[in-house]
């Protein structure tokens, strides 16, 4: 029987501070949690044959609720996410096509040009 999967997947990543909370760990651990699921759930979409991942792990309104110290914490978890795994995702490849990893932060980098 043969599957039939969507072309592109959104997902939103929510509740590392809650996770951290409920394990009594400080919240970049789960941060660095979420972050280590958004690898396997990367690696299992690629295995599978999703074309488009969309994830959607930052918003302007969630800055606003962070420090800055947390937020660095959190693109520096990312960019080192990206950074180790980036080859294996963009050179792994699944019925012809190849996943492809992008990483827009513009936002960011806006939202604490002069605030700090």
């Amino acid at each position: 029987m043969n599957e039939i999967l969507p072309i592109h997947v959104a997902i939103i990543m929510d509740g590392n501070r809650r996770w951290a909370k409920k394990h009594k760990v400080n919240p970049i651990e789960g941060h660095r949690k979420g972050v280590d699921t958004l690898i396997k759930i990367v690696e299992e979409a690629v295995r599978i044959g999703i074309k488009y991942l969309t994830v959607y792990a930052l918003s302007t309104e969630n800055l606003k609720n962070r420090t800055k110290s947390e937020v660095l914490a959190l693109l520096k978890l990312i960019e080192e996410g990206f950074t180790k795994h980036l080859q294996t995702f963009t050179t792994t490849k699944k019925g012809g096509s190849t996943a492809k990893l992008y990483w827009r932060c513009k936002d960011v980098a806006n939202f604490y040009s002069d605030d700090y």
